[in-house]
């Protein structure tokens, strides 16, 4: 994978933690689950690429890469 695709990861799971932000539909559940898969991933990234940054990815997920 390319760091494009793992931007492109974190775009995602940004916005799937803006959908589900605990306010809709009280679900607050959603953001452990979201946080959760992020973990898994990072951890998957990282044994496929030794220079993944898990810290740097998992800094993307929460801000969408801002």
């Amino acid at each position: 994978m390319t760091r494009k695709d793992y931007q492109a990861l974190a775009r995602a799971f940004h916005a799937m933690r803006v959908t589900y932000d605990g306010s809709q539909r009280g679900d607050a559940s959603a953001q452990e689950v979201i946080r959760r898969c992020e973990l898994q991933i990072a951890d998957v990234l990282a044994r496929d690429n030794v220079r993944f940054d898990a810290d740097r990815f998992l800094a993307a997920c929460a801000t969408g890469g801002k």
